[in-house]
C-alpha cells in the first residue's frame, strides 16, 4: 500500500476493538479498525467510485443488510446515494431482482468531506487531511 492510501480495513468489529494502526512511516496514517464503521467502510467504497449490490456488500464489506444501511447513510450524512434495480444469479441459479447503489461524482466529493470532518473530531488529521486530498481530486478513487 503506498504511503497516500487510505483503505479500511475488510472487518471492523468487536473482534478488532483493540487493534491500533501500526506507528511506522508508512503506515502512521491508518486509522484505529473501530473507527472504521460499517457506514463509513461502505459510504468510503462508494466514495471511491465503487458501486453495489446486497450481495456484493456481504462479500466486499461485510454488510448483511446494504439498503437499511443505505439509508441510514441518508439519514445521517444526507448523502443522495444513486440506485437502479437490476436482476443476478441467486439461489441454485435462479435469477432475483436486487438493488445496485453508487454514487454521483458530486455526492462522492460530499462523502469523502464528510469522512474527514469525522477524522478531525476523531482526532485522526493525517486520515483527514488523505480524504481531503481525494476530495480535490474529484473523488473516486
Amino acid at each position: 500500500m503506498a504511503e497516500h492510501e487510505l483503505e479500511p480495513p475488510a472487518v471492523a468489529g468487536p473482534g478488532a476493538e483493540g487493534e491500533r494502526a501500526s506507528k511506522s512511516t508508512r503506515e502512521q496514517h491508518t486509522p484505529p479498525v473501530r473507527w472504521w464503521t460499517k457506514r463509513r467502510r461502505v459510504l468510503h467504497y462508494m466514495a471511491r467510485g465503487g458501486s453495489l449490490n446486497r450481495f456484493e456488500a456481504v462479500g466486499h464489506l461485510h454488510d448483511w443488510v446494504l439498503p437499511s444501511t443505505v439509508s441510514a447513510i441518508t439519514a445521517q450524512y444526507g448523502i443522495t446515494v444513486d440506485r437502479r434495480s437490476e436482476t443476478v444469479r441467486g439461489y441454485m441459479g435462479a435469477p432475483t431482482t436486487t438493488t445496485r447503489y453508487w454514487l454521483s461524482s458530486e455526492e462522492q466529493r460530499a462523502a469523502l468531506n464528510a469522512l474527514a470532518r469525522e477524522a478531525d473530531t476523531a482526532g485522526l488529521a493525517e486520515t483527514a487531511n488523505i480524504l481531503r486530498q481525494r476530495t480535490d481530486e474529484g473523488g473516486g478513487a
